[in-house]
């Protein structure tokens, strides 16, 4: 996706979304891969081409046919920089899917033609050979399910039907091999795009390390999306403080931090003990880190801080009362102080 930054008429920033199917940027071809130009554009019902290329020192409006583009209109770039930042998973610019897509296909014709099977089986045909039927023999097949057929020809005494042969008419069975592609697209579908396949029923019944394990290729694929994902929020940030209507200092979007918080399970108890055991080791906001029903680390650390801070309180009101009574200190002396 590319996010595109501007100014309205209160001078304020303002950020707007595009999809690659209307915008696309140009980088150049040094080590640094700077970008050059961003352009965006879309079609009307009358197929007329309009949008606008943004520079780094200016945004031009475009307008005309595929074939024959003017430019038009000039503004200013208030931005000492290209004022669209690009978002990508990858530097193919391919999503998680692409890669699977003939997987998907392969997996959705087998399973339409597993369906076409079960269809033949309930329609299949009854085949008569060496006998011949009227339409009111098919109807007393059909409504009483009974088939009693003999060779005429034969000793009827014998009653022999060795000529006679009535079946049903069916291709050979593929079911088993059908379910083995069904599974084996199924794991490469998985495994190529790096996803965890959370309704498998193995899954559910995984915790601990054995569950992270499971989760390690899409955590590896994550962290990779989010190293990027973080450098083009330092680029819209970096853009967002060089206009001091923002801010006084362009330098700030350097001390902004970002948590990237991942929906996946959590087990709680083992984050309670691993915090325990580096609290003795590490500091206090770092112990408490670890845990994920904790938002807002610092925020907790006052809280324990206050509760700390009342304990004392509540010890003293365990305290012996201010009469005078002193706490016993032996078996005995314990029995005359409730008698």
């Amino acid at each position: 996706a590319f996010e595109l930054l501007y100014q309205d008429e209160e001078t304020q920033t303002n950020v707007v979304y595009n999809s690659p199917e209307n915008m696309f940027m140009v980088y150049d071809d040094t080590v640094k891969q700077e970008p050059l130009f961003a352009v965006r554009y879309g079609v009307d019902e009358d197929k007329k081409l309009h949008g606008e290329v943004y520079t780094l020192l200016e945004t031009i409006k475009i307008s005309g046919e595929n074939d024959e583009i003017s430019f038009g209109e000039k503004t200013y770039n208030p931005y000492p920089d290209l004022p669209v930042v690009e978002f990508y998973f990858n530097e193919e610019r391919m999503s998680i899917f692409e890669s699977v897509i003939s997987l998907v296909n392969a997996f959705n014709k087998a399973i339409s033609e597993k369906a076409n099977d079960v269809d033949y089986f309930s329609d299949q045909y009854l085949v008569f050979m060496g006998a011949e039927i009227d339409e009111e023999d098919a109807k007393n097949i059909k409504d009483n399910r009974l088939i009693n057929y003999y060779d005429k020809n034969q000793n009827n005494q014998s009653g022999s039907a060795s000529k006679v042969d009535v079946k049903f008419l069916e291709k050979p069975d593929s079911d088993s091999q059908t379910e083995n592609l069904l599974d084996r697209l199924t794991k490469l579908i998985f495994q190529t795009t790096m996803v965890a396949n959370i309704s498998d029923e193995s899954f559910g019944s995984s915790s601990g390390v054995s569950l992270a394990y499971k989760l390690q290729a899409m955590s590896n694929l994550a962290l990779s999306f989010q190293r990027k994902f973080q450098s083009s929020l330092n680029s819209r940030y970096k853009l967002y403080c060089e206009l001091s209507t923002n801010v006084s200092n362009k330098e700030a979007w350097k001390d902004i931090e970002y948590t990237f918080t991942r929906n996946e399970p959590k087990d709680i108890k083992e984050q309670a003990e691993t915090a325990s055991i580096l609290a003795g080791i590490t500091s206090q906001e770092t112990a408490l880190s670890v845990i994920s029903v904790i938002p807002d680390v610092q925020a907790e650390m006052e809280k324990i801080k206050k509760e700390g801070s009342s304990i004392p309180m509540f010890d003293q009101d365990k305290q012996p009362s201010e009469k005078g009574t002193e706490v016993p200190e032996t078996n005995e002396e314990v029995t005359n102080a409730q008698d």
